[in-house]
């Protein structure tokens, strides 16, 4: 089975290939970095960050990623959690990422019948997102794997059906600094300031 560390490593060639330079960094274990160790044991670092980008803007954006396999049965929502948690390590924004895996080694009728669920699952949460706008982007895509082999090609799935409903979301950088807990926001601007001098200015 194809794992989410496949899938994370093609995403960061993918983007890299399509805006070279703009993924600095996948992984990206906060609790790990030395200088960060103090934080942690007061405000918890994780999830890790699948993938550190660079904006256009020159600001650091965090995205999850999570992998949907055919033959699993796994909470549609899964991943929103993970994204927004990334707002607490002071990054402008977030992206949700999930994949959904389509086997080519399955016939064509069960093909098309897991597209059209991959699609009411990927509906499911950009509506969601939108409709109580999460400070959260969203990106659905599809690829393929071959005998148990990814085929590294990542297309944007779309709603074949409703063709004008686009399931990305796209929001606006938000304001970092938010807080009703002034150490909180501390540790957020100490984190920010780590990882624009580790990653943004090398």
């Amino acid at each position: 089975m194809v794992s989410e560390k496949e899938i994370v490593n093609s995403l960061f060639e993918k983007f890299n290939k399509e805006v070279p330079k703009s993924i600095l960094a996948k992984r990206v274990q906060l609790w790990q970095h030395k200088e960060l160790k103090g934080i942690n044991k007061k405000y918890q670092l994780r999830p890790d960050i699948d993938l550190l980008i660079r904006t256009k803007d020159n600001h650091l954006a965090g995205v999850e990623v999570k992998v949907f396999h055919q033959t699993e049965n796994k909470y549609i929502f899964c991943g929103i959690d993970q994204a927004l948690s990334l707002l607490r390590f002071g990054l402008e924004s977030v992206r949700l990422i999930q994949v959904f895996i389509i086997d080519l080694d399955a016939d064509k009728e069960t093909q098309l019948k897991v597209i059209d669920k991959f699609v009411e699952y990927a509906s499911g949460v950009s509506d969601f997102i939108r409709t109580f706008n999460l400070p959260l982007n969203y990106t659905p895509f599809s690829t393929f794997v071959h005998k148990n082999k990814l085929i590294k090609k990542m297309v944007v799935l779309e709603n074949k059906k409703y063709p004008k409903k686009n399931l990305i979301v796209h929001h606006k950088e938000i304001v970092s600094n938010w807080s009703n807990f002034e150490k909180h926001s501390n540790y957020r601007k100490q984190i920010k300031k780590y990882l624009v001098k580790k990653y943004l200015k090398r």
